[in-house]
């Protein structure tokens, strides 16, 4: 027995079995004991026994609270305790002053952000360099073989085209360089797009360039850019396109391509950097947000030390191959609050009430693809004219079939959300288990739904692509692989919430299906080009998917055990006697009265992530409706003309 009670004391969390029927005659959870407290106050930096303990205290930080408080007294102490966890939330996330445009933290804060994000950033940086050089190297001498190159043209392709990314490439094995990714990365890829656009008045080439939209892909959420700078870097790539395309063609008298098509050429790149610029916001957003929870917190030992331990690490808790829990019952959790991450990050998601408006989570980012279809729908008009029937094909995929199917994913959101609602208003409390059940599967439903979703608009696009290659206007092939690719990267990017693992599948098949039909209708010189521009964009597409995941799976550790300790704080404040909570107030106010001229320090203003996120789909959103209508405009003046 005194070994028992030393166990205790040292030990103030031990797991003990459980008989509760939810959680099986042979699982463990939490009991604490208000013994050792002095010495031990902390649940999360406790040596415990057990070696699953982090996915215990994961389960525990995420379970539903019990609500049925007996007294009024006990009613009002939920609700202080759930106003209370907030409210350090808040705190916590307002302590960096991160701004909501530009998400920078003050410098004092953006300087480690820098630092920490740099670290992680070597062999995505790597591998970017590694596949430019490749892909450059190709690309350039494709063309060596097809058209005469100047020397002009051969200096620029071999020179700032080509040699940026093997100096780059050989830059990230250096020690010195690599606090510098970010600083290397934007030098590279500004001198290769620089080479990229020149390049094409040079040797007249007529249509898109599309290693020069490959380009853009890495800029956004690739490498760990900061925001403020690839939107920069990509928006200043578009104009650059827009200018020298212009300029040459006005002072060189290149006229491989008229004027509307270098408007509608730099209005798909224009796309590609709004897409990239929405999806990175909500990446970094996501990123920034974890970084402030790993951040010391409050003048009194915080656990900001033990979510740095290994058993709290991505490694030790999910598979490296789908990003999913080691653990199956906190796996059910976190998919059970998939949709809720984003609106509701601090809030227990287990109030059905949260669920009912998730469909509202992706409603942006379906207006933004209704709107982009539309966009591209009088693409095709302008472009089509001389093939009809390719035409009438376009407008049947985009309106009847594409939008149909976003549309359809948001309604059947909107009706599991509210069935879910009133069956758990109708249900009572001995069924609880089995409602959290339907909640998963609603969500695994909606899952499948998305998927099914992301299945036909890449296949709508692929057809339509095929379909343009072998008409008479095979010369527009490459615009349309652009709307491919933009439809491949939509799917990988967080708005329409697929996860990576369904994103990553339904995608690599059909463009490998795509791939094996265009090498059946093409040439095999042009055949082997597109194959290799969708197998980088897959491969990016995937890495773009796997990070943003990646960083919502780590947002749920690190708010889970941030939840935990704040409860604690709550229930030390909770332990002071009313007497001695009075005499606190009474003295704190005697000297603030006694001390007038000294100003009350500033709270930091509390950072609500949840909104930012909406707005950055929002934002998305309107761009297509410039996009729209821009292309609108265009097509009146060429009516009245």
């Amino acid at each position: 027995m005194e070994e028992a009670v030393s166990l205790l004391e040292e030990q103030p969390y031990v797991a003990l079995r459980s008989t509760s029927p939810e959680r099986g005659p042979s699982a463990a959870h939490r009991r604490r004991s208000t013994m050792g407290l002095g010495r031990r106050p902390s649940l999360i930096r406790t040596p415990f026994l057990p070696v699953d303990e982090a996915d215990e205290l994961l389960l525990r930080a995420n379970e539903a609270p019990d609500c049925r408080a007996p007294t009024v007294a006990e009613t009002v102490q939920l609700m202080k305790a759930h106003q209370y966890r907030l409210q350090q939330f808040a705190k916590l996330q307002g302590i960096t002053g991160m701004s909501a445009m530009t998400l920078c933290f003050t410098p004092e804060y953006e300087a480690g952000y820098r630092d920490y994000i740099q670290r992680g950033a070597v062999r995505r940086t790597r591998i970017c360099f590694l596949l430019g050089f490749i892909g450059i190297a190709l690309y350039f001498t494709w063309e060596a073989t097809r058209i005469v190159f100047s020397p002009a043209a051969y200096a620029i392709a071999f020179g700032p085209g080509l040699v940026p990314f093997g100096i780059g490439f050989a830059s990230t094995f250096v020690p010195t360089m690599r606090p510098h990714m970010e600083a290397l990365f934007l030098t590279v890829f500004a001198i290769e797009a620089g080479a990229l656009i020149i390049f094409k008045p040079i040797v007249g080439q007529a249509g898109p360039v599309l290693p020069l939209l490959l380009l853009l892909i890495p800029v956004f959420g690739v490498t760990r850019v900061r925001f403020i700078y690839s939107c920069a870097l990509g928006w200043s790539i578009f104009a650059a396109y827009i200018g020298v395309q212009l300029l040459a063609r006005s002072i060189w008298h290149v006229g491989s391509d008229k004027p509307s098509s270098i408007f509608y050429q730099g209005l798909n790149y224009g796309m590609m950097v709004l897409g990239g610029m929405v999806s990175h916001y909500r990446q970094e957003l996501l990123r920034r947000r974890n970084y402030a929870l790993l951040l010391p917190f409050g003048s009194s030992p915080d656990c900001s030390d033990a979510l740095h331990k290994p058993k709290f690490s991505k490694k030790a808790l999910l598979h490296q191959g789908s990003l999913a829990f080691k653990h199956d019952r906190v796996e059910a959790t976190f998919l059970r609050h998939w949709y809720l991450i984003d609106p509701f990050p601090f809030e227990n998601p287990n109030a059905a009430v949260l669920h009912e408006g998730a469909f509202k989570v992706v409603r942006f980012s379906i207006a933004t693809a209704i709107m982009n279809q539309t966009f591209l729908a009088i693409q095709d008009y302008r472009l089509l004219g001389a093939s009809p029937s390719i035409q009438s094909l376009g407008y049947m995929l985009r309106f009847g079939v594409v939008d149909f199917a976003y549309l359809a994913s948001a309604a059947f959101m909107f009706v599991v959300g509210k069935l879910y609602v009133r069956q758990w208003r109708a249900v009572d409390d001995g069924k609880a288990p089995r409602l959290a059940d339907t909640q998963l599967n609603d969500v695994q439903a909606s899952q499948t739904f998305a998927a099914v979703v992301v299945l036909v608009h890449t296949t709508s696009m692929a057809t339509l692509l095929c379909a343009v290659v072998s008409s008479s206007s095979s010369a527009l092939a490459d615009v349309y692989l652009m709307g491919f690719i933009n439809a491949v990267l939509f799917s990988h990017r967080s708005g329409f919430r697929v996860r990576h693992k369904y994103a990553v599948c339904v995608t690599t098949v059909v463009g490998l299906v795509a791939t094996i039909v265009l090498s059946q209708m093409l040439v095999h010189w042009l055949a082997l080009r597109y194959a290799c521009y969708i197998i980088t964009v897959l491969f990016l597409g995937a890495m773009i998917s796997r990070e943003e995941e990646s960083l919502r799976r780590s947002f749920f550790i690190l708010k889970s055990i941030r939840s935990l300790e704040f409860e604690e704080w709550f229930q030390t404040i909770c332990n002071i006697q009313d007497w001695v909570r009075a005499r606190l107030l009474q003295k704190t106010a005697q000297a603030r009265r006694s001390l007038p001229h000294v100003k009350r320090p500033l709270v930091p203003p509390a950072v609500d992530t949840s909104s930012h996120l909406s707005q950055a789909s929002k934002w998305g959103m309107y761009g297509e409706c410039v996009h729209v209508a821009l292309v609108a405009l265009d097509l009146v003046l060429r009516i009245y003309q």
